[in-house]
């Protein structure tokens, strides 16, 4: 697995800019201009935020909700939702992003006033996050990804846990999964009309932002990326060079170390 792919070998490679379209497929479809792609992932959405976003709005605490997370990125059902999606979001790679202020102005009703302001206040943040996620993944996508979307469905939850992948960008991409996840959440609470219960509104958009920056310095690290310093230093971007020759080395030492006690072990029996 190289470093170019790992920007996208995850579903948080582009979860949190898909939702973030989700009103305007809603728009589209509400006045018939929809095409059937859009109208299909319309769909796909709406039960992803369903199926995904009722799980992490029945938390009953913090620890819960941690828990419930993490048992979402070991669900393979939760890569083949993202696989399907990908595929039908490839129309949708002409549109703009969607800004953090229209999402945060959407979402404020099932959030409240006070993490509407903390969304606003990372504006920046999700902004140069929506833009990156956009540029990436269409050039990911006019290249043949058709192989690489069936790899990740069939590796599932274990690209997490992966010994091919570092852990500095399995960490990486956890972190922009559960940003998906969590935004997730917010979305079936916008759609259900309902509120959600102050501490856990806080904690969904920490977990949204927290993520977010941890998959940006991912993604600010790809060939290409444009990324202001002023939202996520060159400091604070992962070095996938160094990070790939330190891993392979590690693995070779280990590989080693564990053949020598192997023969020891065969020798002395």
């Amino acid at each position: 697995m190289t470093e170019r792919r790992w920007a996208f070998d995850a579903p948080g490679g582009f979860l949190p800019w898909l939702t973030s379209l989700r009103r305007d497929l809603r728009h589209l479809v509400a006045n018939t201009t929809a095409t059937k792609e859009e109208r299909e992932l319309l769909l796909l959405l709406d039960y992803a935020a369903s199926h995904h976003g009722d799980v992490l709005l029945a938390a009953d605490d913090v620890d819960d909700l941690d828990d419930r997370l993490d048992d979402l990125l070991r669900r393979p059902d939760v890569f083949h939702w993202h696989v399907l999606a990908a595929r039908l979001a490839r129309p949708l790679l002409r549109r703009e992003p969607v800004r953090a202020d229209r999402f945060a102005e959407t979402a404020g009703p099932a959030i409240g006033a006070g993490q509407v302001r903390a969304l606003e206040a990372a504006a920046p943040l999700i902004d140069a996050y929506f833009r990156v996620q956009r540029e990436l993944l269409a050039r990911f996508a006019a290249e043949d990804a058709d192989d690489a979307w069936n790899e990740l469905e069939a590796v599932g939850p274990q690209i997490l846990t992966s010994p091919d992948v570092p852990p500095e960008v399995a960490a990486s991409l956890a972190g922009g999964l559960r940003a998906g996840l969590s935004m997730l959440g917010i979305a079936r609470a916008v759609q259900q009309g309902t509120v959600v219960e102050p501490w856990l509104a806080r904690e969904l958009v920490e977990r949204l932002v927290s993520g977010i920056r941890a998959h940006l310095r991912l993604l600010a690290a790809m060939p290409g990326a444009e990324v202001p310093e002023s939202v996520l230093p060159v400091t604070e971007r992962l070095d996938l060079a160094a990070i790939g020759e330190r891993h392979r080395r590690a693995r070779r030492y280990a590989e080693r170390t564990f053949g020598a006690a192997r023969s020891r072990l065969l020798r002395d029996a």
